[in-house]
């Protein structure tokens, strides 16, 4: 499964000559890994869902409520 520590991972290995770089790179593309970080976990969530026999629009406002409870500002 691509996980987004496994992408950041990969990305972080382009640095491995020039490691000044990377703690840069990490903090102009911070909001990018939250972003894929909330959107991985609403997935999950959402894939639980898939015989609750909610529709697709019910499934993101759960997962949605789910992460806004469980991971926002932790």
């Amino acid at each position: 499964m691509d996980t987004p520590i496994r992408k950041l991972l990969l990305r972080s290995k382009n640095f491995n000559p020039n490691r000044e770089m990377l703690l840069p790179f990490l903090m102009d593309n911070a909001l990018n890994f939250l972003e894929e970080e909330k959107n991985f976990i609403k997935q999950i969530y959402k894939d639980a869902l898939k015989d609750s026999g909610l529709n697709d629009a019910q499934k993101e406002l759960k997962a949605e409520s789910y992460y806004s409870e469980n991971y926002n500002n932790k």
